[in-house]
């Protein structure tokens, strides 16, 4: 499987376990090979936030942000917390 083979408007977030990406939806995960750096262009262009180290977040798919508390919150009622650095392009 490779990124190409995934609906990235169904994948809420990413996140990098180990040496794979883990593409995650509401009820669906997908596991491919790689790492972020790799992919940062695809997902960027694809509505694709990148809040921490390990994590890349759909922004069509939040719904709520916390900047004092450093969150985001998804539709599926997940939260991510985000990276100090990255608060700048939380908006």
């Amino acid at each position: 499987m490779t990124i190409q083979d995934i609906d990235l408007s169904l994948v809420e977030y990413v996140e990098v376990r180990g040496h794979y990406l883990y593409f995650i939806s509401d009820n669906l995960e997908h596991k491919i090979r790689g790492s972020l750096r790799q992919n940062y262009e695809v997902l960027e262009n694809k509505e694709f936030l990148k809040v921490n180290k390990s994590t890349m977040v759909n922004k069509n798919h939040v719904v709520d942000t916390r900047k004092i508390s450093r969150y985001l919150y998804l539709k599926s009622g997940k939260c991510i917390e985000i990276s100090r650095r990255k608060l700048k392009i939380i908006d």
